[in-house]
């Protein structure tokens, strides 16, 4: 057992999931106990006294469900003993992509709040690594650490937990870009990333940039070891001044000349010239506002496509731009600058679901699970979601180096924990036919059943045409063969 005042939780955080940790660790500070489970190093599932933990608690807030819904889980937990998520699931209170985020809500809010600790102990129960990749996790702890030292450190803490390397010159090392790419954008963060190139002392750089995830990203990249230290400069030019004040955004300085006039005329010309860009800022922080509160209004309503004002189809890098055009906008560090600290909580909590709808849509799995949602599952269990993306991706790395009979095994075990995904009804069906002996009927059923849950896979399409080409109905294949061309002309089998 440690102190959390001798251990700062960030810094575990970031070891345990370098180490790739598998076990139980366990927070307590007065009465309040919370056990998380780690799986190959990221937190999965949590265990809390703590009421505000809670998962139904996590619903009620994103106003999910109503208040009332606290008693039927209380009720229903008392009646027959199980996990919370269990219980939420069988009451069918809210829909299956509510329930992940609020796994997710329940996950990094616990962490964060105890990042905010300054005091308790910490403890470990380790337990036999897993074999293969970990489960799907609804929370990236490096994130979570970086925010917490944003929200809860000092300046003075971040430059006292950097040690000797305050005073010394940061360089991008191996993992630099891996990390970066973890890192939710903010209105700094591309000064931050250009400061970081071996000509600028770490102490200076955090000053100029004088921002709050700034230095929450920038422990992130030292913790994780993703910068290489230099006692001298290695890029440009020394600085000259050992402290540079911090700097704001610059203000333009606007200056109107009339021809013709002179003195008092010009001033005055001046002066109206003044209030007359006064108006104009007052009337565009005004807009801005009512886009907050406006867009704020509409999460409960919004799907990620619509929050970030792109179409369903839109590829990732449309996806990516839609977004950084948002945080430009919306960022919380942006709305303070122009004095709108009235609604920045409503700015927190609105730019804290942009990123989670360009994190879900960024990436392919989560956008799949995503939109699988959308479609009307009611049948949820993150366990077992995390289980079977497991088995299909080590299943998928089989299929693709030739081992059709191993992958089998795994692609039959993801479709028996998750039937109504289509990827892994179809990588099913296509190992049914390529392994040795296939099954060719299987694998057609299991092909339609993929095509059920997803039409517009041409992929799929075209190998159900090699299949039923194979099994001598050539009509059939033609027929689907002429529905995936007509999808994706550039599709391949």
């Amino acid at each position: 057992m440690a102190s959390l005042a001798d251990t700062p939780l960030p810094r575990l955080l970031v070891e345990l999931h370098r180490q790739g940790f598998e076990g139980w660790v366990t927070l307590e500070r007065g009465k309040v106990r919370r056990r998380f489970l780690w799986q190959g190093g990221v937190p999965t599932r949590l265990e809390s006294n703590a009421e505000g933990d809670a998962l139904v608690e996590q619903l009620i807030t994103r106003g999910l469900v109503g208040e009332d819904a606290r008693t039927k889980v209380r009720r229903a937990m008392a009646a027959k003993p199980a996990a919370e998520l269990a219980v939420l699931v069988g009451l069918k209170l809210a829909a299956p992509r509510d329930l992940l985020a609020a796994v997710g809500d329940q996950l990094r809010g616990s962490l964060l709040d105890a990042i905010a600790w300054e005091s308790g102990t910490v403890s470990f129960e380790p337990m036999p690594a897993g074999d293969g990749a970990p489960p799907a996790a609804p929370v990236d702890v490096l994130t979570v650490a970086a925010e917490g030292v944003a929200r809860t450190w000092r300046f003075d803490q971040v430059l006292q937990s950097l040690g000797d390397n305050v005073t010394h010159f940061p360089s991008r090392g191996a993992s630099f870009d891996a990390v970066v790419e973890r890192l939710p954008r903010f209105a700094s963060l591309d000064t931050l990333l250009e400061g970081i190139c071996g000509g600028e002392s770490a102490f200076n750089l955090l000053r100029r940039v004088s921002d709050p995830s700034a230095c929450g990203a920038f422990w992130l990249l030292d913790a994780s070891r993703s910068l290489e230290w230099s006692s001298t400069a290695t890029h440009g030019q020394a600085e000259e001044q050992e402290n540079v004040e911090p700097q704001g955004p610059a203000l333009p300085e606007l200056e109107i000349v009339v021809a013709g006039c002179s003195g008092a005329s010009s001033a005055k010309a001046s002066v109206a010239a003044s209030r007359l860009t006064t108006a104009q800022a007052e009337a565009k922080t005004e807009k801005l506002r009512q886009e907050i509160l406006e867009l704020h209004g509409q999460l409960g309503s919004l799907d990620y496509w619509a929050l970030l004002g792109v179409e369903q189809e839109s590829p990732a890098p449309e996806i990516k731009k839609a977004y950084l055009k948002l945080a430009k906008r919306l960022h919380p560090d942006k709305v303070a600058q122009v004095g709108l600290e009235d609604v920045k909580e409503t700015a927190n909590e609105l730019f804290a679901e942009i990123t989670r709808a360009h994190q879900v849509l960024a990436d392919p799995d989560e956008r799949r699970a995503y939109e699988a949602s959308l479609q009307g599952h009611t049948t949820f269990d993150a366990d077992r979601l995390g289980q079977a993306e497991t088995l299909f991706r080590k299943g998928e790395l089989l299929m693709n180096a030739g081992n059709f009979l191993g992958a089998f095994d795994l692609l039959e075990a993801a479709v028996q924990l998750w039937p109504e995904e289509a990827d892994y009804q179809a990588a099913l069906a296509w190992t049914l036919f390529k392994k040795n002996p296939p099954e060719d009927a299987r694998a057609i059923e299991h092909f339609d059943k993929a095509l059920a849950l997803n039409g517009d896979n041409a992929h799929a399409r075209l190998r159900l045409a090699v299949v039923l080409k194979a099994t001598g109905d050539s009509e059939r294949a033609a027929a689907e063969t002429a529905k995936a061309q007509a999808l994706d002309p550039n599709a391949t089998v």
